[in-house]
């Protein structure tokens, strides 16, 4: 079996996550074990967690805005993951079933450990209004 850089690279990042989300850059980190996922929901400040299916067409066409919104100083204080709900290769699927995703794409939003709002679609303004607004102000 050989790795890619991906394989190598996103563990790191999970392990050397920065404790100050407000200088957060790192764009979006993809989830592949269940411990990165409890680690995502439980860490300080908020996550957004998108849980797409690659070959799904509202998941490609929500996808790039979801990476915009990593890197945008709008949103700095947010760390972004991604959970690809159909990889047979890595447990995602059961990060899924137990989040409670029937469909993709869909958007979790935690605030310290807590969820704080949830977002089913690929309406560009909704995401980027509601959910996120949701979790700033709360």
């Amino acid at each position: 079996m050989s790795l890619s850089s991906t394989d190598v690279i996103y563990p790191l990042l999970l392990a050397n996550q920065p404790t100050n989300k407000s200088i957060n850059k790192m764009g979006v980190i993809k989830i592949t074990t269940s411990n990165d996922y409890q680690y995502a929901i439980n860490g300080e400040g908020v996550s957004a967690i998108e849980f797409c299916a690659p070959w799904d067409e509202p998941s490609k066409a929500i996808s790039p805005k979801f990476d915009s919104f990593s890197e945008s100083d709008k949103f700095k204080a947010l760390s972004f993951y991604r959970v690809d709900i159909n990889d047979a290769q890595v447990p995602t699927a059961d990060v899924a079933m137990d989040s409670g995703v029937k469909l993709a794409p869909q958007f979790h939003f935690y605030k310290d450990g807590a969820k704080v709002g949830e977002y089913i679609g690929s309406s560009y303004p909704a995401l980027e209004v509601r959910p996120f607004d949701l979790v700033l102000t709360s």
